[in-house]
């Protein structure tokens, strides 16, 4: 593991409010009114004659802070493309008491260690766990955040223990989404291929989680050490394991900065007494003032010490000098660019650390503010050498993503060994609204024939009524784009409610007595809630038919500000305060239409999906792609018209499902949308003539793929 390697970051997790005795500095700190001692901290060391850590930054009424804005609630950036978090509001207001400015650079967060080394920054705040590692590199100050971990099973399950996080891989997990386990889990056991994505499932609140273990639809929760104990307290459920990922965070500076640790150190302690830490973490971390008890202080003693390993023949660091292209003037203007257009994007950049970059230096693709951020931009090597102190021009060619909307995408520097450092820098653009897609030929009239949408122009989340009067006939078929027209048979007079997630077309496929085929649509215009929650999965397993005594697989995953999630089978609750993200089965009793739901609200509004399975007699139902134990299905992908003109539009759809983890769409190659949904339909507007191919791939959580390409011809 590298020695800054992340640690994981949580929402409401066991705090220790810092309380520090003027004279010394050891921390006890409890939550709950239940007190948790810690490691004494080492007795603070006088500053050296040579020691101007603190007094340079008197001098420039400035302290530079470096961070790495990836992980919320601690740092991230805002809509408005603002670093903020409990970390930046904690040491906005260290400077306050210190009375300097304070300036945020976004470092890759491998990087921070060789920038404080470097001097690029004179303090490093990131979630940064206290390792005996670390403490042989760089000064901490005070710890002021301590999480503590327990693991929950229900009071009759035959789990008797869990020592280790491998051995929860296979079992179905409850965490708290955006907290500390969320991020341990994710990244130790689904990213690394060892846990099913499906098995960890992420909730709003712990309560429904505890409640969800009581009624065995979970097999684990993991959660913090002290509302475990509450629960366990209640009855119902059981410990079974605790203390598998301690972390301590405090901020780090360059060792022997004795003068600016003191100054840091008497900042922390004056905004503790004053309650100032506290409210922060009310504010960002949801926890309430009567969560917080008053802390005892205790004598400090010695701290462990680490002898440290060979110190590096160099170390590594990058600043952005400036942007050569497409500058977003700091994301106040960012340039306009037409969906799917091609363009690159270039900075100067300046080699700020004694190492000299080679060909083994790449710049990659770090992180964005949505899915599509990445913007199909591949990893470009170093051509040459570039020494330290020397600057570098580097370009990357890039896609602007299919989705209207500004997208702010991160890349970072890497060394041979593939280790992150510097500085990030962006790219921001703003993609325009596409064009208006080819319209199909004009539908001509038909006696017979009547189909009707009220209304077609909706907000995502609200209902449209078809309905349709059909009369000499053999077959008729209501189904939306991207779906199986041979499975959604209907009789002539009918109607049903759908809720278009965006905007698509609906078809009614009519075959005549004389197996003539006439097919009608209408087009509903969806516009999206910006705050609303983003339902960016919900897939049942098959789609479309299954035969009586079939079971269907739901799965679903909801982001943004969550409230409540619910899952409904014809209007009846299957599961009220689901996870966030989830997977159940159901099993139909009868036969018919059974419509199942995911409904999202939260506070910017309501955000529904459905899905439509035609329940048949047994031995009637169309066959469906059955996946292999693991592997993901695309159900459909279709990429209409196949022929148009230069600059208008096509419209790319797909539907995938299966053991689906991540979906891709490329374009000739070249990514264009990554992390898509697992429904979508999305615009492309080609700027110049030629053949097109389009492609969705579909990976599971071990990276196994299957693919759909079509292509399309763009003329003159």
């Amino acid at each position: 593991m590298e020695f800054w390697t992340k640690s994981s970051t949580a929402t409401k997790i066991l705090i220790i409010v810092i309380s520090v005795a003027l004279a010394g500095a050891c921390f006890l700190g409890s939550i709950f009114m239940l007190s948790v001692i810690l490691r004494p901290q080492a007795q603070p060391a006088l500053p050296s004659a040579e020691d101007d850590s603190w007094s340079r930054i008197q001098a420039k009424g400035k302290i530079t802070v470096g961070t790495a804005a990836d992980y919320p609630p601690f740092e991230y950036y805002t809509g408005d493309f603002q670093i903020d978090g409990f970390d930046v509001a904690l040491m906005i207001e260290i400077g306050k008491r210190l009375g300097v400015q304070v300036e945020f650079l976004d470092f890759a967060f491998d990087g921070l260690g060789g920038a404080l080394e470097i001097g690029q920054i004179d303090v490093a705040i990131a979630a940064l766990s206290v390792t005996p590692e670390r403490e042989a590199l760089v000064d901490f100050s005070h710890v002021y955040f301590v999480t503590e971990d327990a693991i929950l099973t229900y009071q009759d399950s035959t789990i008797s223990s869990v020592a280790a996080a491998s051995e929860m891989v296979q079992y179905r997990v409850g965490v708290q989404s955006g907290s500390v386990y969320q991020d341990w889990l994710q990244t130790d056991l689904v990213d690394s291929g060892q846990m099913p994505s499906s098995n960890l499932m992420l909730y709003q609140k712990m309560e429904d989680a505890v409640r969800d273990l009581k009624e065995k639809r979970l097999d684990l929760v993991v959660l913090d050490a002290l509302p475990a104990q509450a629960f366990v307290a209640e009855g119902g459920v059981k410990l079974v394991g605790q203390g598998l990922n301690q972390q301590r965070y405090a901020l780090a500076m360059r060792k022997g900065a004795a003068s600016l640790k003191a100054e840091i150190d008497r900042a922390l302690t004056e905004l503790n007494n004053e309650g100032k830490i506290a409210e922060l973490a009310g504010q960002y971390l949801n926890l309430s003032p009567d969560q917080l008890a008053p802390t005892p202080t205790a004598t400090a003693g010695p701290a462990a010490t680490t002898t440290p390993g060979a110190p590096p023949s160099c170390i590594d660091g990058m600043a952005l000098v400036e942007h050569l292209t497409h500058d977003d003037q700091g994301m106040l203007a960012p340039p306009l660019l037409a969906p799917g257009q091609a363009f690159t994007k270039g900075w100067r950049v300046a080699n700020t650390g004694s190492c000299t970059w080679n060909s083994s230096y790449r710049l990659v693709y770090a992180h964005g503010n949505s899915p599509a951020a990445g913007m199909g931009g591949e990893p470009v090597a170093i051509a040459g050498d570039v020494p330290p102190n020397d600057t570098y021009d580097i370009h990357v060619d890039l896609f602007a993503p299919l989705t209207p909307g500004t997208h702010r995408g991160f890349w970072q520097m890497q060394n041979g060994q593939g280790v992150a450092f510097g500085e990030l820098i962006w790219v921001g653009i703003e993609v325009s609204a596409p064009g208006t897609p080819i319209p199909g030929p004009t539908q001509t009239p038909s006696t017979g024939i009547s189909f009707n949408a009220e209304p077609t122009r909706i907000v995502a989340g609200e209902k449209v009524v078809f309905t349709w009067d059909v009369s000499g006939a053999k077959a008729v078929y209501f189904y939306a784009e991207g779906e199986r027209w041979e499975d959604n048979g209907v009789v002539g007079q009918g109607s049903e409610e759908v809720y278009p997630p965006f905007t698509m077309s609906y078809f009614l496929r009519v075959v005549r007595l004389d197996d003539a085929v006439e097919v009608r649509d209408i087009r509903i215009e969806v516009e999206s809630v910006e705050d609303a929650p983003d339902i960016y999965r919900f897939t049942v397993d098959p789609p479309s038919q299954i035969a009586e005594g079939q079971c269907v697989d739901i799965r679903w995953g909801v982001g943004g500000s969550v409230d409540a999630v619910m899952i409904t089978a014809n209007s009846t609750i299957l599961w009220d305060n689901a996870p966030t993200s989830g997977r159940m089965e159901d099993c139909p009793s009868a036969s018919g239409t059974v419509a199942y739901m995911v409904e999202a609200t939260g506070p910017g509004g309501t955000s529904r999906r459905q899905q439509m399975i035609n329940v048949v007699p047994a031995g009637t139902a169309t066959p469906q792609p059955t996946p292999a134990p693991g592997l993901p299905v695309i159900y459909s992908f279709s990429v209409t018209p196949s022929e148009i003109q230069a600059e208008d539009c096509v419209e790319v759809s797909w539907s995938v499902g299966g053991d689906a983890d991540r979906v891709q769409i490329r374009l000739n190659g070249q990514l264009v949308l990554d992390n898509a949904e697992f429904d979508g339909s999305e615009f492309h507007c080609p700027q110049e003539a030629g053949s097109y191919v389009y492609r969705v791939e579909a990976y599971n959580a071990a990276e196994e793929m299957v693919y759909e390409e079509e292509t399309v011809s763009v003329t003159e």
